[in-house]
C-alpha cells in the first residue's frame, strides 16, 4: 500500500533525525532535485548524497509543524538545530516553506528556503566561519570548494566541525 505524503514526510524527517545516510537516501528518486534557496541546488540522487552526508554529520534534530498536503506535495515548517549552529550560539533555524514532492513513494523534489530571521543568523555565522577559515587555514578553505562551489560531503563536514571548534577556542 502506498504511503500518504504525510506519512512519507514524517518517516523522512524521522530518518534524518537518526542521521542514517543510507536510510535517508532510500527516500530519494534517482532524478531528485534539491534546492535550498540562495545556498545550494543539487540535481540527482548522487548529488544529494553529499548534502545528506553533510547534514548527518552535523547531528541535526528536525521538527516539523504547520503541515499542508497538496496532490503530490507536502508543505511544512521545518525547524533544525545542529552541532555547528549550537557552537555558533544559534539555537535553531527555520525553513519555511519546506516542500517535498512525491511520485511513486519517492521524493522527486525538495525545495526550501530560510525564514528571514534564520537566513540572517545563518549567513552571519557562515560568513564569520568561512572568513576565519580563509584567514587562518587557507589550504583548508581551498579544499572546501570545487569549481567555486562548496563541497558538501562527510569529509568536509568533519573538517568544518573541527575548525568551528577551533574557532570557538580562539574566539573566547
Amino acid at each position: 500500500m502506498a504511503k500518504t505524503n504525510s506519512d512519507l514526510l514524517n518517516d523522512f524527517v524521522s530518518s534524518k533525525n537518526r542521521h542514517e545516510v543510507n536510510d535517508i537516501m532510500r527516500f530519494y528518486a534517482d532524478n531528485i532535485t534539491g534546492k535550498l534557496a540562495g545556498i545550494w541546488l543539487k540535481n540527482g540522487k548522487i548529488a544529494m548524497q553529499g548534502v545528506t552526508e553533510w547534514e548527518a554529520m552535523m547531528n541535526p534534530i528536525y521538527k516539523i509543524s504547520h503541515t499542508m498536503l497538496l496532490k503530490d506535495t507536502a508543505r511544512c515548517r521545518l525547524v533544525e538545530s545542529n552541532e555547528w549552529l549550537r557552537l555558533m550560539g544559534i539555537e535553531s533555524i527555520v525553513y519555511e516553506p519546506f516542500l517535498i514532492t512525491v511520485k511513486d513513494d519517492r521524493i522527486t523534489a525538495i525545495n526550501t528556503e530560510f525564514a528571514i530571521d534564520s537566513f540572517k543568523k545563518y549567513q552571519n555565522a557562515w560568513t564569520t566561519i568561512i572568513d576565519w577559515i580563509h584567514e587562518n587555514h587557507p589550504e583548508q578553505h581551498a579544499n572546501f570548494f570545487v569549481n567555486d562551489t562548496f563541497n558538501y560531503c562527510r569529509t568536509t563536514a568533519r573538517q568544518w566541525l573541527d575548525l568551528v571548534k577551533e574557532y570557538q577556542k580562539t574566539a573566547r
